[in-house]
């Protein structure tokens, strides 16, 4: 009889229910096949939600199936601002393969974000972020601050601290996903570019949870203490290693 009245019921009644009862980021993580832990979900809805970020636009580079931007939007429509959140998400390749190609994965983000009531907060750019292409996104960002930043895609943060870095507002939270010596080629290349960010002042370190970085913008006058020849040494290394060309 109980699982009668789970398929008969509305999706819109249901929904709320699961949610409560299995807390809102644990459920959300099991509908969308969140890669993260839903403490880690929680936890960076809190990092948006704090109102010293101001009214301004976050960027989230790497959305996946949608998982952690339906976090950060939860929390821009429980501070009642009128931030957007930016998604760069290119919908192919990777853990992506498994739920099909470009079209799949463009239509199950959409379904997602719209089944959890955030689809009037996303603004989406969906295509690989390049340095030929960033000038589209950074257009897409309407307030004048950065108000934070979401980094889970390849890897290569050092194009993604050149793009919007600069325009971050201070003090703004960075989250950067797989922060790890040797877990994987990605894992390694975020952590050692990470480690030189810290080491020139661009982010500062605020808290670790299992792989996932959170920190703020660092202190750095400007992204001219970006090295981009070293970001290219240690990239060019870590992918031979690897045997990644």
């Amino acid at each position: 009889m109980r699982s009668l009245i789970k398929r008969c019921l509305p999706q819109a009644i249901l929904e709320p229910y699961q949610m409560k009862k299995y807390g809102r980021f644990l459920w959300m993580k099991l509908q969308t096949d969140g890669l993260l832990g839903s403490d880690l979900y929680e936890a960076i809805h809190r990092t948006f939600l704090d109102n010293a970020i101001g009214d301004h636009d976050i960027v989230e580079v790497g959305g996946a199936s949608g998982s952690a931007s339906i976090a950060i939007a939860w929390a821009l429509n429980e501070r009642r601002c009128k931030s957007k959140l930016v998604v760069v998400e290119k919908f192919e390749g990777g853990t992506r393969a498994q739920f099909g190609g470009y079209n799949e994965n463009y239509q199950r983000f959409q379904s997602f974000i719209k089944r959890y009531g955030v689809a009037d907060r996303i603004i989406l750019f969906a295509d690989y972020l390049t340095m030929e292409n960033s000038q589209q996104v950074v257009d897409l960002v309407s307030s004048d601050k950065i108000g934070g930043m979401m980094l889970d895609a390849d890897g290569h943060i050092h194009r993604d601290f050149a793009i919007f870095w600069e325009r971050l507002a201070p003090g703004a939270p960075i989250v950067i996903d797989d922060y790890h010596p040797d877990t994987s080629v990605k894992h390694e290349l975020t952590y050692h570019l990470l480690n030189r960010f810290i080491d020139w002042q661009l982010v500062e370190r605020r808290e670790l949870i299992d792989d996932t970085f959170f920190g703020t913008k660092g202190s750095a006058e400007s992204i001219a203490a970006l090295d981009l020849e070293e970001c290219e040494r240690i990239t060019k290394e870590v992918c031979e290693r690897h045997n990644v060309l």
